[in-house]
């Protein structure tokens, strides 16, 4: 707006007025538009807060109670609250030395077939 009050349009640095049109109308023009703009983004902007805040409770979620994290030993956060990395990790000893066992007995026996065959 210029400072003498007519609507001015800033990239030609001319008035929107046309010639004869009252300002009233012209200034009635701007307010529609720029509310109609203003609730457009307004609209917008609550979708993607939103959207927004459903991927960051996704992530959080993810992080949290799926992801093992290697400064924690291979455990979740949630987990390390609940006091759960004990049972864990002794699960997974269990496990890995049922493999150990499983791949010496599986070696063992083919040996023995090599030395028959």
């Amino acid at each position: 707006m210029s400072r003498d009050g007519n609507v001015v349009d800033e990239k030609k640095g001319t008035s929107a007025l046309a010639p004869g049109q009252r300002w009233s109308v012209a200034r009635k023009r701007e307010v529609v538009m720029r509310l109609l703009r203003g609730e457009a983004l307004d609209q917008v902007s609550r979708e993607l807060g939103v959207e927004a805040r459903r991927i960051v409770e996704r992530f959080v979620t993810h992080y949290n109670g799926e992801r093992l994290h290697s400064a924690l030993g291979y455990v979740t956060p949630d987990d390390v609250l609940a006091d759960r990395q004990r049972e864990i990790w002794a699960r997974r000893d269990r496990k890995l030395e049922a493999a150990r066992v499983l791949r010496a007995e599986r070696r063992a026996a083919a040996r023995e077939e090599a030395k028959v065959a």
